[in-house]
């Protein structure tokens, strides 16, 4: 009993730090302990996060600037190859190098993008708060989805048995629907399935693929990118976390009976 009253500091400590999120946590791990150890790891521990937090502030800035800045120069760009390729005779292979260009200068265009969003997020850019029923965000998305669908010879079924009402940014939301259903449609087989299902708590995205489990701990994180997809920005899921985490929601990947989840608890 007194060697778990003397260590009990160190695991209230070890606790909170488990709990502790990077630009999230509103304050440093505290515990109350007259153990001059215990006092001086507690200080050790907050001069860290400290730091941390700072380098976390300044690469959040150095993005959002950097992202902002290469806007025009990038539209610029594919605005100079257009009219290039409007004037010039080129023979085919020059155009297909020209082409080439464009689309590598696109997926530039489009992780500029993606970086600007996850900026606006992690700021809390987004005020727009309001009542919003997401079974009708994921019928629309699957309507505009199924052409792609189609072409990548998918099948989308969708299921509800409640209305899944929530109150946040309805663009934020729809990004949520959209990334998770192009996820499972560009990372699915030939004749693939995509099951959408929504309760009163839930939104769940499963879809056919790759025959075993991914990495559930490396999922989410920025710029990863399945071996079998690499045109992609590899920010899609680390999007919907982020904005999972601005509204306290809670998004989570299984692999159950052969098919890829993805769990959003509202």
């Amino acid at each position: 009993m007194v060697l778990q009253r003397l260590w009990k500091p160190f695991y209230e400590l070890l606790n909170e730090l488990k709990n502790y999120r990077l630009g999230i946590s509103k304050s440093f791990p505290q515990v109350e302990t007259k153990t001059k150890e215990f006092s001086d790891l507690q200080d050790a521990v907050t001069t860290l996060l400290q730091y941390s937090e700072k380098s976390y502030e300044q690469q959040k800035e150095f993005i959002g600037n950097a992202s902002h800045e290469l806007q025009t120069p990038l539209a610029i760009a594919i605005g100079k190859l257009e009219l290039l390729i409007e004037k010039e005779n080129f023979t085919e292979n020059q155009a297909e190098k020209i082409a080439e260009i464009m689309e590598i200068i696109e997926r530039l265009v489009r992780l500029n993008k993606s970086l600007l969003l996850l900026t606006k997020i992690e700021n809390k850019q987004f005020f727009d708060n309001q009542e919003i029923k997401v079974n009708h965000i994921v019928e629309k998305n699957i309507e505009d989805l199924q052409d792609i669908a189609e072409f990548k010879e998918v099948e989308i079924s969708f299921s509800e048995n409640s209305e899944l009402l929530v109150k946040a940014d309805a663009a934020l939301i729809n990004i949520i629907v959209s990334n998770l259903l192009r996820n499972a449609i560009f990372h699915n087989i030939k004749s693939g399935k995509v099951e959408v299902q929504i309760n009163a708590k839930k939104l769940i995205v499963k879809n056919t693929g790759i025959k075993n489990s991914l990495n559930p701990e490396k999922i989410f994180t920025r710029f990863q990118k399945s071996e079998h997809h690499q045109s992609g920005s590899g920010l899609g899921l680390a999007i919907v976390q982020a904005i999972a985490e601005l509204y306290d929601f809670s998004v989570s990947y299984d692999f159950k009976n052969g098919m890829h989840e993805f769990t959003v608890n509202f």
